[in-house]
């Protein structure tokens, strides 16, 4: 929890990823977890997401998405089961440059 809050500090000081990191987020959610792209993000790297009043955890291994302790071969199947909607796993778990611009106007015009 403490580095949460801390990203989140350090994301209101300085922002968030650069474009980059984002681009490389963002294949890595809409590619199979055997796909390259997602080869270059790092296991371990973990996605958190509140929804519905829970935390959601996923984090990134190998070959594919663990969350609840079961794998999965992408983020939008986690997604699916978590809201019971068809949902883009990178938007849903805030990984889409679209997105981040967004939450940034709202957060200025708040």
């Amino acid at each position: 929890m403490l580095r949460t809050l801390a990203w989140r500090i350090q994301e209101k000081a300085f922002g968030g990823h650069d474009k980059a990191t984002l681009r490389l987020l963002e294949a890595c959610g809409q590619k199979r977890a055997g796909d390259q792209r997602c080869q270059r993000l790092k296991a371990g790297t973990v996605l958190i997401r509140d929804f519905g009043g829970t935390r959601h955890t996923v984090t990134i291994m190998p070959k594919g998405f663990l969350w609840q302790e079961k794998t999965y071969s992408s983020l939008s199947a986690i997604a699916k089961i978590i809201t019971g909607t068809n949902w883009n796993g990178p938007r849903f778990f805030g990984l889409r440059e679209e997105q981040a611009k967004a939450v940034g106007q709202r957060e200025t015009a708040a």
